[in-house]
């Protein structure tokens, strides 16, 4: 009985990085790319050269009878290999220079590539929602190029850069978001956003993990004080894992012990979410998603408005709206 094979086609993130770069370059700096091509392919016939080359002296020497130095035509043939090996040896060091260049103003573009990679994964991520929910690389790269031409025009580069990324996010996104439920689209906006984020560097995982997971430990590890019996046990549970959370959260479990009533009142707000906190170094303290996290602990029913505004603030509000866009690829 035959073998199946089964080859993985799937590409990595910084692979595709670097392969979207290669469109981002060619749409930006279509002679640039080009002469990298060039010589790509220059290097690579280069060493197919050095190789025969090789090959030449090999069998020049296996087939050679008698003193090799006697041997004129094997003398005069290493002589002209050796000279074309030179020859070689130094337009592949010329073409390495040149590549280096090329390659050093490439990757002034690749945090377009970046982006856009980020993006796929972003969207290959809902088939584990759903097989229908399952996006080609192909008609990515059609979304892709329809951003790098859609883009506002710059001629500041950064400017350019930041047009092109907020582009593609948002062709992307109004795209996955066409054939979502309303009940999927939050939760796909917030994979996206936490992508972006840990791309940027900016994302703790363990605060993520908090997010989802809260305080996975079995028993409350300390008993609820009195004058918190308006907090819920998964309240008081959660928040003694944020206070060992990390640095940002020592001394949250005090305070809030210590302001209790302060606390109890910003807890029973319809809108809290949209209101500061009662101690205003927390305000100051915590980054946007870190007060996410506290909203979670006090008011799970307000977690999806809150996550509404974090997206809001860190990308902008298209993202929290269903896209009326038709679009086509």
């Amino acid at each position: 009985m035959g073998k199946t094979v089964v080859i993985n086609y799937a590409v990595t993130m910084s692979g595709l990085a670097e392969q979207l770069l290669g469109h981002v370059v060619g749409f930006e700096l279509p002679e640039l790319e080009k002469e990298r091509q060039e010589i790509v392919q220059n290097m690579s016939d280069c060493h197919q050269m050095m190789k025969h080359l090789e090959d030449v002296i090999l069998h020049e020497l296996a087939v050679s009878k008698g003193s090799i130095l006697d041997n004129q035509d094997l003398i005069q043939t290493l002589q002209t290999t050796k000279a074309k090996a030179t020859e070689i040896t130094i337009t592949l060091e010329e073409a390495k220079k040149t590549a280096a260049q090329i390659e050093k103003s490439r990757q002034e573009y690749y945090s377009v590539a970046k982006r856009g990679s980020i993006m796929y994964f972003a969207m290959s991520s809902l088939r584990n929602i759903s097989s229908m929910l399952e996006y080609s690389l192909a008609s990515y790269l059609a979304i892709f190029q329809a951003a790098l031409r859609e883009a506002r025009p710059d001629r500041i580069l950064e400017n350019r850069l930041k047009n092109v990324i907020e582009k593609i996010t948002q062709l992307s996104y109004d795209y996955v978001c066409l054939g979502l439920f309303e009940k999927e689209k939050l939760m796909y906006t917030f994979h996206m956003t936490t992508m972006i984020m840990d791309g940027e560097g900016s994302l703790d995982r363990e605060e993520l993990e908090f997010f989802f997971m809260g305080n996975p430990a079995l028993d409350q590890l300390r008993e609820k004080p009195a004058r918190l019996a308006w907090l819920p046990d998964s309240g008081w549970k959660d928040l003694q894992r944020l206070e060992e959370l990390n640095a940002s959260f020592r001394g949250i479990l005090e305070s809030i012990l210590t302001a209790a009533e302060a606390w109890k009142t910003w807890y029973d707000l319809e809108n809290l979410e949209s209101m500061p906190f009662p101690e205003e170094k927390w305000n100051n303290k915590l980054s946007p998603f870190q007060k996410l996290l506290l909203i979670r602990v006090f008011r799970v029913d307000r977690v999806p408005t809150a996550l509404k505004n974090f997206i809001a603030r860190r990308l902008n509000e298209h993202y929290v709206q269903s896209p009326s866009l038709q679009y086509d690829t």
